[in-house]
């Protein structure tokens, strides 16, 4: 009997050792990042060919309206970063994509989309105010309006999509 329970006990403690193991592996495979497409924030170019902004310009006009559309993490959820949310914007604008097709890119909710992209542009308009100049342009089917703001230190655009063809009313 002596042997069956020092039996049993070993391979107990071989298993408990195999776990761990297998356990401490498990959790570095989860905790290491994997980049299966190209991220677009990294890359300058793609970050401009996506935003119809660079990087700089992007920043100047986060640093202008993040106090404005800034909220604050609750204990119930945490609040979406500003920066998060003028992406979001400027891809609206800059593609005209839907919400649902926002939400899916971002993963946020489209009903939150919804929310806070008219803050946003508010917030945009307040302090760009001096430095816009509104040109309303009727495409074809919708009415779109073109926002061109510039100011003496850098030009801050959303340029229209290439594929919208633009008639000046």
């Amino acid at each position: 009997m002596d042997s069956d329970e020092e039996y049993e006990e070993a391979f107990d403690e071989a298993i408990g050792e195999v776990v761990i193991c297998l356990s401490e592996e498990l959790q570095e495979i989860l905790h290491k990042s994997r980049v299966w497409v190209k991220d677009w924030v990294e890359d300058p170019l793609e970050y401009k060919r996506h935003l119809r902004m660079s990087v700089e310009q992007f920043n100047e006009l986060l640093s202008l309206i993040e106090p404005e559309i800034s909220k604050k993490d609750t204990v119930m959820r945490n609040a979406i970063p500003a920066r998060q949310k003028l992406e979001v914007t400027l891809r609206y604008l800059a593609s005209g994509d839907n919400f649902q097709s926002l939400a899916l890119l971002f993963r946020i909710p489209a009903t939150t989309i919804s929310r806070f992209i008219p803050e946003v542009l508010k917030a945009i308009i307040t302090a760009l105010k001096k430095y816009i100049k509104v040109i309303y342009w009727r495409p074809v089917h919708v009415k779109t309006c073109l926002l061109v703001a510039t100011t003496r230190s850098c030009d801050l655009s959303v340029d229209a999509p290439a594929a919208t063809k633009l008639k000046h009313v």
